[in-house]
């Protein structure tokens, strides 16, 4: 995850209740070069506390589940974070 959010300038690494220490020496070898975003990554107990003050939360899963929240393409995802970032000025 870290790597790839190097990739694309993604900083903000918020890991909730890990099963595994982000800073442990397979943590950083796995991140491969990206280990600035793990060694800066806030840790949460709950996804609650790690989105309380975030405007907007875009997750991604590989499993089939019954979601009551939007479901949308990753395409129209990066459609919505650009046009919000280009509202505000702000890089991710």
């Amino acid at each position: 995850t870290a790597r790839a959010m190097l990739n694309f300038g993604l900083w903000d690494l918020r890991l909730v209740d890990p099963q595994c220490h982000h800073l442990s020496e397979d943590a950083f070898a796995r991140a491969s070069g990206a280990e600035e975003v793990l060694s800066s990554a806030s840790v949460y107990e709950t996804v609650e506390d790690a989105v309380q003050d975030l405007h907007r939360v875009y997750a991604t899963t590989a499993r089939i589940r019954a979601f009551v929240t939007k479901v949308v393409s990753a395409e129209a995802a990066a459609s919505d974070a650009a046009s919000i970032a280009g509202e505000s000025g702000e890089q991710s």
